[in-house]
């Protein structure tokens, strides 16, 4: 190899390896944002599948925001919020339940807001209870559970978190997933 191409290499090495880096990092920043993405949508549905089993009884909110919080793991005081709430007659979510500028409980809707402060207390049975305690908007223990006409519940799971390199200059960014299920009838043996 020649002197002079000796050095347009090294110029060349120089002028590739930032754009290389930086492809590298944004890679490994929307991995990382798919991989939350999918812990936040086994949140949501761990939630569900907690408040379903749960059904009527008071701690059924209180034990759907400890699943969410389990299954984030180390990353769940990034939760925003938790929104538990009944679908509409006609199947469709409540609009004011899940309305993102909405951070607590709207008048007359049919859910319960969690924020990270909620979140902070999961293991506090008193906070999440109906008599005046977070679940007092949509208290479980109203929910209906009978056989046939048990009400459908949705959860849904807001999640903020920043960049880890800075390399994607965005600040922060949200994720989002909400799960429905049936609450679970409970059936007396004894009529």
């Amino acid at each position: 190899m020649r002197r002079n191409e000796r050095g347009a290499a090294l110029v060349e090495f120089a002028l590739v390896t930032p754009v290389l880096l930086i492809l590298t990092l944004t890679a490994w920043e929307f991995t990382l944002i798919w991989l939350r993405n999918q812990a936040v949508i086994n949140a949501s549905q761990s939630a569900a599948r907690a408040a379903a089993q749960a059904g009527t009884a008071e701690e059924a909110d209180q034990a759907a925001v400890r699943a969410a919080k389990a299954a984030l793991g180390d990353r769940w005081d990034r939760i925003d919020r938790i929104v538990i709430y009944a679908l509409d007659s006609d199947g469709s979510t409540p609009a004011a339940c899940v309305d993102l500028a909405t951070r607590t409980s709207p008048g007359g809707a049919r859910c319960n807001v969690y924020t990270q402060p909620d979140v902070v207390q999961a293991d506090d049975a008193a906070h999440f209870s109906c008599g005046g305690g977070a679940a007092s908007n949509w208290c479980p223990t109203t929910r209906n559970g009978d056989l046939l006409s048990a009400d459908w519940l949705g959860v849904r799971v807001d999640y903020n978190d920043t960049w880890v390199s800075n390399v994607v200059p965005w600040g922060s960014y949200t994720l989002a997933d909400t799960t429905v299920m049936r609450i679970e009838p409970r059936v007396d043996p004894n009529p």
